[in-house]
């Protein structure tokens, strides 16, 4: 896949069950998980400011954009210029129109993103917020009907995804997703290129105009 190469993935085992299991073998009470729309954590909040020019931001598992840093506002289209509660990855994949000039292989990025709203309704089926941005992009895009209906489910991994920056040009990025530990489905992503690239040089040119 010349776009977004999964290269591999996260131990996807439910810590909703074993996080409990340990804490009662020890004798205490689990501190309870932070739930899907729940508050990023502050030393999360720090990560993301001091690891300076790295894009980096916080999903939870419907891809619903958390928090992010200067340099991934600068690079990802819409993360800071939409409105809160209207930020998420999948609905620019969909329903802007920037998203297919932007991801060179639009297809696999968003049959991803797809796969991962189903593994989110699957831990939580009938909640409300997933069930409503089901219906909104089936209404918004047919491809999204076609590609759910495949029942295909990820979590977040490691990978490389290749864009078409309108400022920084195409850019070749390596991408890592990893759940926090303590929450339910917040996922902490980074996004870096090979020291002396030219996408790394891109990404420079991004940081000096920040």
């Amino acid at each position: 896949m010349p776009g977004a190469v999964d290269v591999g993935g996260v131990d996807e085992r439910d810590t909703r069950i074993e996080r409990p299991h340990l804490y009662r073998l020890a004798g205490d009470e689990p501190a309870p998980l932070v739930p899907s729309g729940g508050p990023v954590d502050a030393g999360v909040l720090r990560l993301l400011d001091v690891i300076g020019p790295v894009p980096a931001y916080v999903t939870n598992g419907r891809l619903d954009v958390l928090a992010w840093n200067p340099m991934a506002a600068a690079l990802l289209p819409g993360i800071a210029e939409l409105p809160e509660g209207r930020r998420n990855m999948l609905r620019f994949t969909l329903c802007d129109p920037r998203a297919r000039d932007f991801y060179l292989d639009w297809e696999g990025v968003t049959r991803h993103g797809i796969a991962q709203l189903r593994t989110a309704t699957g831990r939580d089926p009938g909640d409300p917020a997933n069930e409503a941005l089901i219906r909104e992009l089936a209404g918004a895009s047919p491809r999204f009907g076609e590609w759910w209906e495949r029942q295909d489910v990820k979590g977040p991994g490691i990978g490389r995804k290749e864009y078409r920056h309108p400022v920084a040009g195409r850019l070749s990025l390596d991408y890592v997703g990893m759940v926090l530990p303590g929450t339910v489905d917040h996922r902490f992503v980074t996004l870096t290129a090979a020291e002396g690239s030219p996408s790394q040089a891109a990404l420079d040119k991004l940081a000096a105009g920040l």
